[in-house]
């Protein structure tokens, strides 16, 4: 076999191994971007206030102005353990699910940094005789929260189309659909079975019975 060949063999299974990892690192950072910017502030409201009070100034936060954006970062962070420990189609799934979670997210924080929705949420923060009197959109917490909503619905769609491939954690642990037919007392064989998760010294149910 060429060196050419020898190298490029195994480059089908690094793919995978790449396409595996970044899958679940956009999760994890696209869930952590969602619930670490809508924790921050995102708009500023300016009240005026009667003379001769001077105006004042009413933080407007994510988790306030779109309540779904977080959720679907703490469900995104659960869908991490699934995506590890589940394989095949059911895998699949799962991705299809998260792909939903990054879309839903995404949707919440356009339509929460909507001018109607900061001015319907400013007006909530009025009380007496204030008046609401500019609402300002923060530059960059809103902007961070859309990334990781991206970044969630992209891990979901690569999840869906590779995520098939990717080897499961239980996979480890199936027991093999074939046992061996008769107990051999070759330490090798006996190694072998152990490994396999099979117990050597159990006879098999077709195998000759012991003299």
């Amino acid at each position: 076999m060429s060196t050419a060949e020898h190298s490029g063999a195994p480059a089908p299974r690094r793919r995978r191994a790449v396409a595996y990892v970044v899958a679940l690192v956009l999760t994890v950072v696209g869930a952590g971007g969602l619930l670490g910017a809508t924790s921050r502030t995102w708009a500023t409201a300016t009240l005026a206030m009667p003379e001769p009070l001077a105006p004042a100034a009413v933080e407007l936060h994510g988790n306030a102005l779109g309540t779904l954006a977080p959720a679907m970062g703490w469900a995104s962070l659960a869908a991490v353990a699934a995506i590890v420990a589940v394989g095949g189609r059911v895998r699949q799934v799962v991705g299809g699910v998260l792909a939903g979670f990054g879309t839903v997210a995404l949707v919440a924080v356009v339509m929460a940094t909507r001018e109607s929705a900061l001015v319907a949420a400013a007006q909530e923060q009025v009380t007496g005789a204030a008046t609401l009197s500019e609402v300002t959109l923060a530059a960059g917490w809103p902007w961070t929260a859309a990334g990781g909503a991206v970044a969630v619905l992209a891990a979901g769609a690569l999840t869906v189309l590779r995520g098939g491939d990717w080897p499961a954690m239980s996979n480890r642990y199936d027991r093999p659909s074939t046992v061996p037919e008769a107990r051999s007392d070759d330490p090798v064989t006996l190694w072998r079975s152990l490994d396999a998760g099979t117990d050597p010294t159990a006879e098999s149910a077709s195998g000759p019975p012991p003299p």
